[in-house]
């Protein structure tokens, strides 16, 4: 078996990368989002008007920021004034692939939705960031 020789440093800053990008999605910032990801970054996200692979950060910003014009449209519709998503991640788990790779998983419950996410990290001039990035919900039906 190949031994992966990183730093303990990796651990901590490859959770710091996710929570910094939980928090971006969190407080809708579209910028702050972007920046968590690769150039060429590819991401699945569950909106229905991104029902294709977004590649670059171009075509995320563009999909991100019309999700959160959704969402914030939504909460007006419903006299809620509110300027985060409410996110409460759990279950964060975080596999060092390499020394350059890292898979992150999580569940960010939302109401009677599941939101589930995984991302693949990689580090890029000491940074980790989001090279691919899938995300589902799935609805309860209790």
């Amino acid at each position: 078996m190949t031994q992966i020789h990183t730093s303990a440093a990796d651990s901590v800053e490859i959770k710091q990368a996710v929570y910094q990008f939980i928090r971006s999605i969190d407080r809708m910032n579209v910028d702050s989002v972007v920046a968590c990801y690769t150039y060429e970054a590819k991401v699945f996200y569950p909106f229905t008007f991104t029902p294709k692979l977004l590649i670059g950060k171009k075509e995320i910003g563009i999909a991100q920021n019309q999700g959160f014009k959704l969402m914030a449209k939504l909460f007006k519709q419903q006299g809620i004034e509110q300027s985060t998503l409410g996110l409460k991640p759990n279950s964060l788990s975080i596999e060092l692939l390499s020394e350059n790779f890292a898979l992150a998983i999580w569940h960010s419950p939302r109401g009677s939705s599941m939101g589930r996410r995984s991302a693949l990290l990689k580090k890029v001039n000491n940074s980790w960031l989001i090279h691919y990035h899938h995300a589902s919900n799935v609805v309860s039906t209790d």
